[in-house]
């Protein structure tokens, strides 16, 4: 039973380690100009790539590279990079 304990408390460990810290408003900053950059650039990329300009990719690239942001982050930072990802959007 121990054991159990201690490979669920490693696991745990090892995924909290692998989020964004996002204690500093630094990083915070960065991550939402990165996000805005990405999300102004994907729609670009996925223009000139588009081989059938008529037909319309199913998903919005920009929205993929927001949501695996947001599962990085705590939620208390969700709302400044939703709103960086929109402004890359209309941009």
């Amino acid at each position: 039973m121990s054991r159990e304990r201690d490979a669920m408390r490693d696991t745990l460990n090892y995924v909290s380690s692998r989020t964004l810290d996002s204690g500093s408003a630094r990083t915070t900053i960065l991550l939402a100009c990165l996000i805005a950059a990405l999300s102004y650039v994907a729609p670009r990329l996925e223009g000139a790539l588009m081989l059938n300009p008529q037909t319309a990719w199913p998903l919005w690239p920009g929205c993929a590279i927001l949501v695996s942001a947001l599962l990085l982050v705590p939620t208390g930072d969700w709302r400044v990079l939703i709103l960086a990802s929109f402004a890359g959007f209309v941009l």
